[in-house]
């Protein structure tokens, strides 16, 4: 066949018709995601139906399905494979269910919001669409803000995603004042708190922020239930909106695990109501799953359900000891969260360190949580001031480290460490690090604090050079000078077995 249309010498007689998206899109469409895609937008060819609601159907194609999914397989082609009227999708809203549907025919993922990432999270992990997972959790980690968390926290949680999960705590604790300002806080559950009052690190200058956040979400959660019992009428099938958890978080089957059916049903799902009037699975007050163990010491080999952690659970992490006299006295002394028989031992405990009367049962007497530093890289800069706490240093000796947070300033990564050397330890004061420049001129002053009150009961000042090597730009560890002896450190500035630093690095470069 030739360009002027001759097959054999003779002129072809076949009319010609003009190629559009209506009549020849396949011809016009020029690669696979196009011509997918057009397929799906034009219904052409679909052999199978989704029913959402009572009249909302969603059409698809079964090889497409099946090709992307192994659940589509074996729901469309398995042993147990269902041919006859349309399938009903109750646990996923028809919106995430066509955007999953535009992936797998044209790879196209369109996230628009937080909600819509979680919500598509579930209908990829429902029918095992790796890839799309991938992609959801990519937006809800880029996305993380204090705001939204905690939610993030339970989802992450929920479906064992560890790196989210890990995401999740270090927003906790880089930015927890945030969080516990957030409506997110307000809204979160229980075990989630449990989980955040329960680290070592974060980022407050005293307790009172933790206690007086815990008081806020107390008081909304009171007036919520108050608000729920009033609705409800006393029926008791009644379930209300605050009682149906999310479609994305729960994979609820209905199907006979014997057969290989892919039919998932989702129901409004009843919280369990308890006699006191809350609300919630049971949990553990320490988080964990378990069996029952009995008064013998044996244990139940039925499963027992969680037991549900309460507000008193939360306030009991609170560590009211690390509290000044007078700030315990102008807000958890005066609160409803604590017995007239908890304030009174509390007060003894903390006027009174060495009093014989005991805390309340189960409060914390851990020492004062290690205010969280970021990891303190970013656009150099040429001078740094941070504060920093140091944990469990009551039982620290002779070649034991305190290492300071890395921070970036100069061209330079500096690392500052206190090390105990000799027999009677001397506290020396070190700093190494890594760079481009090869000489900087610095300045370093560490303040020791008590308590961290302003009034500074012992600081460290030097000045000097750091040259680096030629050869590797690695710096020589040098040595700056003693803070003191250790012993009389831990006499005189550790509070309760923590140490805090005032932190001021000043760099100028030749």
């Amino acid at each position: 066949m030739t360009g002027s249309g001759r097959v054999n010498g003779s002129t072809s007689t076949m009319a010609k018709v003009p190629l559009t998206p209506e009549n020849d899109w396949q011809v016009v469409c020029n690669d696979i995601k196009a011509r997918m895609s057009k397929m799906y937008e034009s219904r052409t060819w679909t052999d199978c139906v989704f029913l959402f609601g009572t009249d909302q159907l969603v059409p698809a194609h079964r090889n497409v399905l099946a090709a992307a999914s192994p659940v589509f397989a074996a729901m469309f082609f398995g042993e147990w494979a269902e041919s006859d009227g349309p399938i009903r999708i109750e646990d996923i809203q028809p919106e995430t269910f066509i955007s999953m549907l535009k992936y797998i025919y044209a790879d196209d993922i369109n996230i628009g919001s937080f909600d819509d990432a979680c919500a598509l999270y579930y209908a990829a992990h429902k029918y095992t669409l790796k890839h799309l997972q991938e992609q959801c959790l990519e937006y809800l980690r880029g996305n993380l803000t204090p705001d939204n968390c905690c939610l993030a926290f339970e989802f992450a949680e929920m479906f064992t995603e560890t790196d989210l999960f890990d995401a999740c705590l270090l927003v906790m604790k880089m930015k927890t004042r945030e969080v516990l300002l957030s409506s997110g806080f307000l809204t979160a559950s229980l075990s989630t708190l449990h989980s955040l009052y329960s680290l070592d690190r974060l980022a407050i200058e005293s307790e009172m922020e933790l206690f007086e956040a815990l008081e806020r979400y107390d008081t909304i959660r009171n007036k919520k239930e108050s608000l729920e019992n009033a609705e409800s009428d006393d029926e008791e099938n009644h379930i209300s909106d605050s009682n149906i958890i999310p479609t994305y978080f729960f994979d609820i089957k209905t199907k006979d695990e014997k057969k290989k059916k892919d039919v998932y049903v989702f129901s409004a799902a009843k919280v369990e109501e308890k006699n006191d009037g809350t609300k919630g699975v049971e949990e553990k007050n320490d988080g964990a799953k378990g069996v029952e163990e009995k008064n013998d010491g044996t244990k139940d080999s039925k499963p027992k359900e969680l037991e549900r952690i309460t507000v008193r659970d939360i306030v009991k992490l609170i560590r009211f000891l690390t509290m000044s006299f007078e700030e315990f006295a102008r807000g958890p002394a005066v609160s409803s969260l604590l017995t007239q028989s908890e304030i009174l031992s509390i007060f003894m405990n903390i006027n009174h360190p060495q009093t014989k009367v005991l805390m309340p049962s189960g409060f914390s007497t851990k020492p004062k949580r290690t205010m969280f530093q970021e990891n303190l890289m970013g656009k150099s800069r040429n001078l740094i001031k941070f504060r920093f706490t140091a944990i469990e240093c009551d039982n620290l000796v002779n070649g034991d480290t305190i290492q300071f947070p890395l921070v970036y300033g100069g061209n330079y990564n500096w690392r500052v460490c206190l090390v105990l050397t000799g027999n009677s330890p001397d506290c020396k004061v070190q700093m190494d690090g890594t760079g481009k420049n090869s000489r900087v001129k610095f300045i370093l002053k560490i303040k020791l604090l008590f308590k961290t009150e302003i009034v500074i009961k012992r600081e460290f000042n030097t000045k000097g050079y750091y040259t680096n090597d030629y050869y590797n730009n690695y710096g020589h560890q040098t040595y700056l000078g003693d803070l003191g002896k250790w012993e009389d450190i831990k006499k005189n500035y550790l509070d309760n077995g923590s140490l805090t630093f005032d932190v001021e690095l000043e760099l100028l470069t030749p």
